[in-house]
């Protein structure tokens, strides 16, 4: 800002600048350090000085939102980190608990994986989170606070989402939202390849096999009460 300043011909210096943008109330946009609710549960990061190298050897999730006329809606999604392979989603208007752990369950009849990586969010802390994962035999692993690169995959997917799908519509309620999102994650996982897997789409890695021409499998939403049965 100073710089900018300067170009447009008055002299100021930095000491200025930031006296005058705290007193108007004008914070510069840069990530902030993330600090967990005292109280809630933290699992250690299992994830440093770990080569992720196969499928199911770590799963990732993580809540994003989208803006809507009646407020947000909330979609949580469970992603294979090897593949990157979105094993289920699910939506909801409010972050709680429970939409974490019906992201998590339709997963678990996918796969089981060794570890399931997320933040420090209360809700992946939350009882049931952690049944679920004692239940299954999953390691459960959080990102120390303010490191938001540990889980950088699945965060990347959820930008792809909302620059690939949310921008580009206008919600008006959450059915129809779904439709597009449900469409759109079938896109990601069966059609739209990735550079790090030589052009190879999610499900051709995660599978293990070409499934073009095949009918793809499709992540398990919170509205299907059907399992996902491709193994």
């Amino acid at each position: 800002m100073t710089e900018a300043l300067r170009r447009q011909g008055p002299v100021v210096n930095v000491k200025r600048v930031r006296r005058l943008m705290r007193r108007m109330a004008l914070p510069a946009l840069y990530p902030k350090r993330s600090c967990p609710v005292a109280g809630s549960y933290r699992a250690q990061n299992r994830l440093r000085r770990r080569a992720v190298d196969r499928c199911d050897q770590v799963w990732s999730s993580d809540m994003t939102y989208i803006r809507m006329p009646g407020g947000l809606a909330y979609w949580v999604a469970v992603m294979d980190s090897a593949s990157r392979y979105v094993l289920a989603w699910t939506c909801s208007n409010t972050p709680d608990a429970s939409i974490c752990a019906e992201g998590y369950r339709p997963a678990l009849s996918v796969g089981t994986p060794d570890i399931f990586h997320t933040d420090q969010g209360v809700p992946y802390g939350s009882k049931t989170m952690l049944r679920l994962s004692k239940i299954a035999g999953v390691q459960v692993s959080m990102s120390g606070a303010g490191r938001g690169y540990d889980p950088i995959l699945i965060e990347r997917r959820g930008r792809t989402v909302q620059h690939e799908e949310g921008y580009r519509r206008d919600y008006e309620t959450r059915h129809p939202a779904r439709q597009y999102r449900r469409a759109f994650f079938v896109f990601y996982n069966d059609e739209r390849p990735h550079q790090a897997w030589g052009y190879r789409t999610p499900a051709d890695v995660y599978f293990g096999s070409d499934r073009r021409g095949a009918a793809p499998p499709s992540p398990v939403p919170l509205h299907s009460t059907q399992p996902n049965t491709h193994q």
